[in-house]
């Protein structure tokens, strides 16, 4: 993987991280936890969007990051995360 696709994989599992967090409030009583884990789902969604711009320069052309191998390290890196393990099945399969 490049470089790029690296960055973009980390912040897609970033996205299903903090995803996560934010539907399993439920589980906890402070409203704090909920703002702070909000915030860090929007910067890590605005990281994702950044990244796809600055591939594609915003002139329509390809973005240059090959998408199969950005999405199975998203599958395999995410299973460390309980919104991961829940998209993606068991810490154990591939």
């Amino acid at each position: 993987m490049t470089a790029r696709e690296i960055q973009l994989a980390e912040a897609l599992v970033q996205v299903i991280d903090y995803t996560g967090r934010v539907l399993l409030v439920g589980m906890s009583d402070s409203p704090h936890y909920l703002w702070d884990k909000s915030s860090d789902l929007a910067d890590a969604a605005a990281r994702v969007a950044e990244l796809l711009d600055a591939a594609d320069g915003h002139a329509g052309r390809d973005t240059g990051i090959r998408l199969r191998p950005v999405a199975k390290a998203v599958r395999h890196w995410a299973k460390s995360y309980p919104a991961g393990v829940a998209l993606f099945g068991g810490r154990g399969r591939r």
